[in-house]
């Protein structure tokens, strides 16, 4: 583990605690053999993460200063991937897992913009390709959603039909 990228070590431990090939005791020892440096990683595991993908974008997320909650209830019987900030409903889509889910996917979306946050569904392959994109983009909506748009990143026609 200690050759790992951080955020994919991170992702292997998050992966054996959900699926409970490592408890908390086991977690603890683990990290307690590391050198001293990595010890804190204990820090950075979700044993509520459901996959790698999820596992990745929250440590990015976190590592850039956002408050990351994984696999947070909407409606009565779905669960949110990770809710940034409070504001924005972050789902991570692998095509192995949703293609088949098309309008499901659609009806979750709206439900969290029903419950007040900012929806966003971003691909392996956009995480993946282009990471930086994907960090303006939860940016942006983070901020809209607390009302600080940003006029430069706005279309002329929006930006006159916001003008009083």
């Amino acid at each position: 583990m200690k050759h790992l990228p951080f955020e994919e070590a991170v992702a292997v431990l998050d992966w054996a605690c959900h699926t409970r090939r490592l408890d908390e005791v086991d977690l603890h020892r683990l990290c307690a053999r590391l050198p001293k440096p990595l010890r804190r990683i204990a820090e950075w595991v979700d044993r509520d993460c459901e996959s790698v993908l999820e596992s990745i974008v929250r440590t990015r997320l976190r590592l850039l200063g956002y408050e990351v909650v994984s696999q947070v209830p909407v409606d009565t019987v779905r669960s949110i991937d990770l809710v940034v900030d409070g504001v924005l409903g972050l789902e991570l889509d692998g095509r192995a897992y949703h293609e088949s889910s098309f309008e499901s996917d659609r009806e979750k979306d709206l439900a969290i913009v029903l419950e007040g946050r900012s929806a966003m569904r971003v691909s392996y392959g956009m995480v993946r390709r282009d990471w930086p994109r994907v960090e303006q983009g939860i940016a942006a909506a983070v901020a809209m959603h607390r009302g600080h748009r940003r006029a430069s990143g706005m279309p002329e026609r929006h930006r006159r039909l916001q003008t009083p």
